[in-house]
């Protein structure tokens, strides 16, 4: 079942600034948000534009550890942006193959929704979306929690678990739901939007406009602010 979305995610607002990330070790720590996630049926969606080639990147990832996590991700040998989910070691994964993704110099929303008992069989299903259409479904979510079904850390640019697979490029209007969230209006025909007060099953979001300092504010109104770590930097790249 999918959230019901305020009629304002319609709405173009004016983005102010972007995060640029290094590739190197900087990531916005936003492990709050972990506390309000629901493992068994979300969506994650950012805006990314990549600057160089520089192998697998992570996006935005929360993790209990390296068995069971939940990640947006480019995987660079296979060239394709991917979600996957790692549930006791088993894997579920959504994928879209985009050759020059990281060196287009486009911005591009990524977006993956999951629900472990959807299907005719409550097999559960996994969508994936790129600038706003379905590129992949995968019906049949592999493994169970387990004992980590509760996840302990979150990061956007960064692996959770590894500490690496550091992001190269640009990171905005990051955005986490408890429960599937429409894809289509988070991504509104390309141009960013304003999700503050649009739904109560937001968890995060971060709309990266502060332009000073190592916080990045929550507008879910959950009180989950990020943590700029080793200096990313601010900047005024934007998906217009």
């Amino acid at each position: 079942m999918k959230l019901g979305l305020s009629t304002a995610v319609c709405n173009i607002y004016h983005d102010k600034r972007s995060i640029l990330f290094s590739g190197t070790d900087d990531y916005i720590a936003i492990d709050g948000v972990v506390d309000n996630m629901n493992v068994n049926s979300g969506t994650m969606s950012c805006w990314v534009k990549g600057q160089t080639e520089s192998g697998s990147v992570t996006f935005v990832m929360a993790s209990g550890d390296a068995e069971n996590f939940i990640r947006l991700w480019w995987h660079h040998s296979a060239t394709k942006v991917k979600f996957t989910m790692k549930r006791s070691g088993e894997l579920t994964v959504g994928e879209y193959t985009i050759e020059d993704f990281q060196s287009d110099g486009l911005w591009h929303h990524i977006a993956a929704t999951w629900d472990t008992s959807a299907g005719s069989e409550g097999e559960g299903e996994v969508k994936f979306y790129v600038d706003g259409t379905q590129r992949g479904s995968t019906v049949g979510i592999s493994g169970d929690w387990g004992e980590e079904s509760n996840l302990i850390s979150s990061d956007i640019g960064r692996s959770s678990v590894s500490g690496g697979a550091y992001y190269n490029g640009y990171i905005d209007e990051v955005s986490i739901y408890r429960g599937v969230a429409d894809a289509s209006l988070l991504y509104n025909s390309g141009h960013p939007i304003d999700l503050t007060g649009t739904s109560t099953d937001l968890m995060g979001y971060w709309k990266l406009d502060e332009g000073i300092g190592t916080k990045a504010f929550d507008g879910s109104g959950q009180g989950n602010a990020g943590t700029l770590t080793n200096s990313p930097v601010w900047t005024t790249d934007i998906k217009l």
